[in-house]
């Protein structure tokens, strides 16, 4: 396991998150063929994260190793669907995880994850949610050995 500190994203972290969102976009677009492959995209994309906190809030956290942020997670609280039982009426989401490519598989991403769900059970949520790309099988091992399970599949069609 790699030694880390897990921590509150801060300002001076941006840059490196945005990066770490770059890489993600460009591994994730081997997969499925339609990321966006500019540094810009990732800077939109957490824009748009962020923006995603701002109804109920969510923590951002980084992995810092030898000084250098090397994983980013957003966990958002939102509120779940209508048709949802109202004891479930908020959830947790990991709306993005992202570990540096040469720092994977040794710990990090469930390190992060575990505070994530530290964060909502604080909060008294009463689940936590991640998406994981159909292809993305190394994430979707670890989501599955953390505990995760199928909730539901989004299927798609292109049209073009």
């Amino acid at each position: 396991m790699m030694e880390a500190i897990i921590r509150d994203m801060e300002d001076a972290d941006r840059e490196a998150v945005i990066d770490l969102i770059w890489q993600l976009n460009l591994y994730e677009d081997k997969i499925s063929g339609d990321r966006a492959p500019s540094r810009k995209a990732a800077a939109s994309g957490l824009a748009a994260n962020r923006r995603r906190m701002s109804g109920h809030g969510g923590a951002e956290l980084v992995a810092e190793a030898g000084g250098k942020v090397v994983g980013y997670l957003l966990c958002a609280i939102e509120q779940a669907d209508a048709y949802v039982h109202e004891r479930y009426g908020q959830r947790a989401y990991i709306a993005e995880l992202v570990i540096a490519e040469g720092c994977r598989g040794q710990g990090l991403g469930q390190r992060l994850i575990d505070a994530a769900e530290q964060y909502a059970r604080a909060r008294g949520v009463p689940s936590i949610f991640i998406g994981v790309l159909a292809g993305n099988n190394p994430a979707d091992r670890l989501y599955a050995h953390l505990g995760y399970q199928t909730y539901s599949i989004e299927r798609m069609k292109r049209l073009d």
